[in-house]
């Protein structure tokens, strides 16, 4: 079956991104919103973040900007920037829980990957187990009761699957802050 292809929609969002500042706002350069091609239904008045810009764009998230229980609505379900684990110039990656998050990481130059969610460590155990790559994973997840849960979940299932790979903790980085996007806007030196 094949997947809908939503390319035409990201592009025109992404042609329209300068009409909205939230992504700036949220620590965002001009090259991390190029890179991730984050865009802007003008009539939705809504954010788009594709799951993985550079390969065909078969999902997305739209990113609500009014305050909702639900901010954000998926459409597909895939992990975002895969590229992180299947580049070969970085020995590590950061695993973050969202793709935000895992934006913060780019900003300041660390490869990283977002889960769309605590809920899709199956996904993240697939893409290690037939990605044929080695790296040190950097579990940054959320720093919160959630966020340790789905670490320790990705730790026991590494562990059961016997992946060649070593793994960190280091969501006790953030200190006081929520995640890593929150940290990156409020103390951006800090993160750094």
């Amino acid at each position: 079956i094949k997947q809908q292809d939503f390319s035409e929609y990201l592009r025109d969002c992404h042609s329209h991104v300068f009409l909205t500042n939230y992504f700036h706002n949220r620590g965002l350069s001009n090259h991390i919103i190029d890179k991730f091609q984050l865009g802007f239904d003008r009539k939705k008045n809504i954010v788009t973040i594709p799951y993985n810009a550079g390969h065909e764009r078969t999902g997305y998230i739209h990113r609500v900007l009014w305050n909702s229980g639900n901010k954000y609505i998926k459409h597909g379900n895939e992990l975002f920037n895969i590229d992180a684990i299947r580049d070969n110039d970085s020995k590590y990656v950061f695993i973050t829980e969202g793709q935000i998050d895992a934006m913060s990481f780019e900003e300041i130059g660390y490869p990283a990957l977002g889960l769309s969610g605590v809920n899709e460590v199956d996904k993240l155990i697939s893409l290690l187990t037939y990605s044929g790559t080695h790296k040190y994973l950097i579990l940054a997840l959320d720093n919160d009761v959630p966020g340790r849960k789905a670490t320790g979940k990705i730790i026991e299932a590494i562990a059961e699957t016997e992946l060649p790979f070593h793994v960190m903790s280091m969501s006790w980085i953030y200190g006081r802050y929520k995640d890593s996007n929150e940290f990156l806007v409020k103390d951006r030196d800090g993160f750094e």
